[in-house]
């Protein structure tokens, strides 16, 4: 901070003691000079009679010196990548100034953007769409966030469309919210020193030609902060459309059979069957289909997890269909022979490995089969990227090709083999890239390499179970243990002290 104070401070004080740029020789008599000279007495005279003024004038000059030296660093995406990144970027920052004795102001500015004013801690959506949590412990908002962290990092909601690689520059557009719709605002442009792009996935939806004519009215992603609340809306009509129903009960669909879709298979039946025993519908009948294309369900979990979850299907009395193909969904309000209570269903075609069809009635369809890379920025020109539109990185993730743009989480591919697609490896990769940021603005080569670290995983089986297998299966715990276990993880896992509290007091009083 020294040097920068010399720097600005220097010609504020030549230009006072010397000849005023020129204008006032020492040797002359100041008062016979011309107007003009007079002018720039006068001001001379008052600028060392108020000490408040040079003090003042100083520090603009300081301030101006040290504002030309920050570093703007821009992070589009605030999922786990994202916002991690820009909490990492903070402490890294602020962290020079123990070793250099510098201000941390005067080295970088971070700026956070996103189309959402709210963090999403995806792993517990289950919770939010099933009333076992509350939205300020799954989706707090980044204004409270931020504010914990300290209010170093500026928050920006907006839509970014693209980038200028070369002129390093981004073409944004504010996001405003009025009586609840979302709006698109003014255009701004921001520019950048640095970049990092982690805009995520977004659910991929079947097809027209799949669901015909409103055969998509009852399809549900299950990916976003609005799917949890309109899927628990959606419970919720259910549970009143079948509320004096004894024989009959909701049909649902899950199509896909990976973490989210048996998840959230196994949590759905619970929810709706609590929900009848409200009404005195001791056994509601629910009915529940997974639908799975691949051989087996959860093809990327443990062995452990995948056993102890097909327990539980088993348990639950779901009916799991691998090897299966969704061909077609149409309404069942084209269908003139449907009952009263199925004119609100779907049908659904499904196709077994055997080639033959077979349908199932749906009050819900939950469609988590299949992801793609999200946000319009990731067509800019320049941007190389793989067949599936991922972003291609080394593995420094830094984007092949430029210096100080890095792409993390789903939206890079940073090897060969890609890791995980969830939240560990998105934060792992959020503090590798916030050290290679900073590395790349002070010109320094030597950048981290990122290397994921598999510390295990973690499912929710319904309210008070669960799966865990962790530290290459030397940890492994099932049933309330598991899902108590899993909850005070993420707890810890929050991204500020204060979220953490919030929800390790709302696991610990969970049943």
């Amino acid at each position: 901070m020294t040097s920068i104070l010399m720097k600005a401070v220097l010609p504020v004080i030549l230009l006072c003691s010397q000849n005023v740029a020129g204008f006032i020789p020492v040797s002359s008599n100041i008062l016979s000079y011309s107007t003009q000279h007079r002018e720039v007495t006068t001001r001379h005279k008052t600028f060392f009679s108020n000490p408040s003024e040079i003090s003042r004038t100083l520090l603009c000059a300081a301030k101006n010196e040290v504002n030309a030296s920050v570093k703007t660093v821009c992070v589009v995406g605030g999922g786990f990548g994202g916002l991690y990144a820009a909490l990492t970027l903070q402490k890294l920052n602020e962290g020079k100034k123990d070793t250099k004795g510098t201000d941390p102001s005067a080295r970088i500015r971070v700026v956070l953007l996103d189309r959402s004013d709210r963090f999403v801690f995806l792993p517990l959506l289950y919770e939010l769409a099933t009333e076992q949590a509350d939205v300020d412990e799954v989706a707090p908002t980044f204004h409270s966030l931020l504010t914990e962290a300290g209010n170093a990092i500026e928050f920006i909601r907006c839509q970014v469309s693209n980038i200028d690689l070369e002129g390093k520059v981004l073409s944004c557009s504010r996001i405003e919210e009025s009586n609840a719709v979302e709006m698109i605002g003014e255009d701004f442009n921001l520019e950048y020193d640095a970049l990092v792009i982690a805009t995520g996935m977004e659910p991929t939806l079947p097809s027209p030609e799949l669901c015909g004519s409103n055969g998509e009215h009852n399809i549900l992603p299950f990916y976003r902060l609005e799917d949890s609340y309109k899927l628990l809306q959606k419970l919720k009509l259910l549970d009143l459309k079948y509320a004096n129903d004894v024989s009959d009960g909701p049909d649902i669909v899950v199509v896909g059979a990976g973490y989210s879709g048996v998840e959230l298979a196994t949590n759905l039946k619970e929810t709706l069957q609590k929900l009848g025993k409200k009404r005195s519908l001791n056994k509601r009948n629910v009915s529940v289909s997974l639908v799975h294309r691949g051989k087996t369900i959860l093809p990327s979990a443990t062995e452990h997890n995948r056993a102890v979850a097909s327990s539980k299907l088993k348990e639950c009395d779901l009916n799991v269909m691998t090897e299966a193909t969704v061909t077609s969904i149409r309404n069942a309000l084209e269908d003139q022979s449907a009952t009263q209570t199925a004119k609100n269903k779907s049908t659904v075609t499904i196709q077994s490995a055997d080639g033959k069809l077979s349908e199932v009635t749906a009050d819900l369809i939950l469609w988590t089969a299949g992801a793609r890379p999200s946000n319009a920025i990731l067509h800019s020109a320049g941007l190389p990227k793989d067949n599936r539109g991922r972003i291609l990185t080394g593995p420094t993730l830094r984007v092949q090709g430029t210096d100080q743009v890095f792409a993390i989480g789903d939206a890079g591919r940073p090897s060969q083999k890609p890791p995980p697609s969830n939240a560990q490896s998105a934060m792992q990769q959020a503090q590798v890239v916030a050290w290679n940021v900073m590395a790349s603005l002070e010109n320094d080569d030597k950048l981290l390499k990122f290397r994921y670290l598999d510390l295990g995983e973690m499912m929710t089986l319904g309210a008070s179970d669960g799966t865990v297998s962790s530290l290459g299966g030397l940890v492994q715990l099932e049933g309330p243990a598991a899902n108590l276990f899993r909850r005070l993880v993420y707890a810890v896992r929050m991204p500020t002290n204060g979220q953490s509290a919030r929800a390790s007091v709302s696991a610990a009083i969970s049943k």
